[in-house]
């Protein structure tokens, strides 16, 4: 009786305590994300043909002005290098890893400064960041970009669709 009557405050002050942090759902990832090395806001969506996640390059953060001189130069297509890099697609074709909710493999991450394509893994670290990791064969040999939620109202670029549309 005497554990009891000590045990119920505790037990009582828990229950009033506030929730602990929501851990993140697949479903989260989908919204803007901040770049911190560019300064790209990058929409991260469904992809356009239903097979995984996506993610487009939105806005630019820091300077304005970017969006009319930034140009997709080295891509492998010449014809494209004349291209904004205003509304490209960064990322493609992100799959749910089985038994992971926040892991995605198989996909792809376009690298606009060699107008190269390598192979992408992501994971959601909490509600706020996503570690992207671009790479050749393996894991191993690759880069990671740690993303974080763009909580600002977010600019679209003027070469997007949609220019000027807040979220």
């Amino acid at each position: 009786m005497k554990y009891a009557t000590l045990l119920f405050p505790i037990l009582l002050g828990l229950a009033s305590a506030p929730a602990l942090a929501q851990s993140p759902r697949a479903s989260d990832a989908i919204g803007f994300w901040l770049d911190q090395d560019q300064g790209w806001v990058v929409e991260t969506a469904p992809c356009p043909n239903g097979n995984g996640l996506c993610g487009t390059l939105v806005s630019y953060r820091d300077d304005a002005d970017m969006a009319n001189v930034s140009l997709d130069e080295h891509n492998p297509d010449p014809s494209k290098r004349t291209m904004p890099l205003c509304g490209i697609q960064l990322l493609g074709g992100f799959t749910p890893v089985k038994d992971r909710e926040v892991e995605w493999e198989h996909g792809w991450v376009y690298a606009t400064d060699t107008g190269k394509t390598y192979t992408g893994e992501a994971k959601m670290i909490d509600m706020n960041t996503i570690k992207l990791r671009g790479f050749v064969f393996i894991s191993l040999f690759g880069r990671t970009l740690t993303m974080t939620r763009e909580v600002g109202t977010v600019v679209r670029c003027s070469a997007y669709p949609g220019n000027n549309v807040g979220r």
